[in-house]
């Protein structure tokens, strides 16, 4: 893959706080190393690829799931027509306990779930995407809450590859 890092620029809509998609890639792409100024969790639905995260290779098929912060690097091949969900958002959306915890962490948040995992992760984000599309009243305290929840499950899911956390001071 190549090795210029770039940064990509927010797809979030003017004055919004998040943005959910459901992307279909296409077999063959390459996405270059790049970081984000802002937080994006994707989950594969279907399909096959590798993920560079922070240097260390990742495989991609139905149930990976890998939440980035505005400071982490990745690059992406897909081996075959790749079908995600996938969320992009900005710290408000987060209790100010998980945001902290995901800046000031050093840990990589990509792994693979169960069926059963995959399942929930899929239903919350797909509850997103209806608040999102009705805009019911309280909407995005409902969005909210299910980003607050997927970030719960795979902080939980990757707990026991945690590093020990840099210093407020430094990350800051």
């Amino acid at each position: 893959m190549n090795s210029t890092i770039k940064h990509i620029r927010s797809d979030l809509p003017s004055g919004q706080h998040y943005c959910a998609t459901r992307p279909e890639i296409t077999e063959g792409t390459v996405v270059s190393p790049h970081w984000h100024d802002y937080f994006e969790l994707e989950v594969v639905l279907d399909g096959s690829g590798e993920q560079i995260y922070n240097g260390a290779r990742y495989e991609l098929k139905r149930g990976t799931v890998s939440l980035l912060s505005y400071y982490d690097f990745h690059a992406l091949r897909f081996f075959s027509d790749t079908k995600l969900l996938k969320i992009q958002f900005n710290e408000t959306m987060l209790p100010k306990e998980l945001s902290d915890r995901l800046f000031l962490s050093q840990n990589r948040f990509c792994c693979a779930l169960s069926e059963e995992e995959t399942g929930e992760v899929i239903r919350l984000m797909e509850q997103i995407r209806r608040e999102d599309a009705v805009r019911s009243q309280f909407y995005e305290l409902m969005v909210r809450n299910a980003i607050a929840s997927l970030t719960v499950m795979l902080l939980r899911k990757t707990a026991s590859t945690s590093s020990p956390a840099m210093p407020s001071l430094i990350q800051r």
